[in-house]
């Protein structure tokens, strides 16, 4: 049985649909869809008496402030959900003999020097990246664990808000111009493909970290040209900023996945991001 941590979350909602076909699975989150249990995970006590009420044979951990400059508005909450309900569940895993997959980020570099692979020196200039590192750390101290380090996320959802797509095409059905910058590279990956992945590697109980995204890296700029040109919106509405992207939170320039052992897993390849745009059309039209 897999109890799935932030199941109603953008990823989240991908893994639940990929993995019920296969696995008994438990999603819990605060409210929204795939929420079989609702709980606080910053609750440590709570989160420790369900775990030895579940009992589950792996634990997949994808609940996350996924946004840099809100994790720099609640530092508390970001280490709370980052850090400490990781290390309560990899305890768990870990003196229970069970499983635990932990869902990390390609923020835990600088972006200095790609590409990364797996055995590269984390060093990330953020407090998500940081927290998700130190998140990393407990989760390792499980024997049987598994590391997925993703890049930026993309897909369908029942839950717009979460979907920069979404927000994209609601100022962009306005009229309103897209000021983004055309320095930091990004890696938009499907989350359906995330998903698929995890599953494989889940099959086959593999241990260790694994890098996985699309791996051709494009700018907020140029995605978001892409994201106009597909849905049928005046692309000149996206504006270049000719600067650094401007956040709260510093963003590495480039961090640019190493995906050789991704590829020796024999693990199927990711959609390029024009490709999964066309995938996902029809259904994110049908829900604006």
């Amino acid at each position: 049985m897999i109890l799935l941590t932030g199941a109603s979350g953008f990823l989240g909602q991908h893994i639940y649909k990929t993995f019920s076909p296969v696995f008994p699975i438990i999603g819990l989150g605060h409210s929204g869809s795939n929420c079989d249990r609702r709980i606080d995970l910053t609750d440590l006590k709570a989160l420790e008496a369900l775990l030895n009420e579940l009992k589950p044979d792996t634990i997949i951990h994808s609940a996350a402030i996924r946004d840099p400059d809100e994790c720099v508005r609640r530092p508390e909450t970001a280490k709370a959900l980052h850090v400490d309900a990781t290390k309560v569940m990899a305890e768990w895993c870990q003196k229970n003999g069970r499983r635990f997959v932990y869902i990390s980020t390609d923020y835990v570099f600088n972006g200095k020097n790609p590409p990364y692979n797996e055995k590269a020196e984390p060093d990330p200039v953020n407090l998500y990246g940081e927290t998700k590192l130190a998140g990393e750390k407990e989760a390792q101290k499980c024997p049987d664990h598994l590391i997925v380090r993703i890049a930026l996320q993309y897909g369908t959802t029942d839950r717009p808000e979460l979907s920069f797509i979404h927000k994209a095409i609601k100022t962009l059905s306005k009229g309103e111009k897209l000021e983004l910058d055309n320095v930091q590279k990004r890696f938009p990956s499907l989350s359906a493909d995330v998903a698929k992945a995890i599953l494989e590697l889940e099959k086959r109980r593999y241990v260790g970290i694994v890098h996985m995204s699309n791996p051709v890296g494009i700018t907020r700029f140029q995605m978001f040209k892409t994201i106009a040109a597909a849905f049928g919106f005046d692309p000149d509405l996206v504006v270049d900023t000719g600067k650094p992207p401007q956040m709260s939170a510093n963003r590495p320039a480039d961090c640019t996945f190493d995906l050789t052992l991704y590829k020796s897993l024999g693990l199927p390849p990711f959609h390029s991001f024009e490709e999964g745009l066309a995938m996902i059309k029809d259904e994110v039209k049908a829900s604006l």
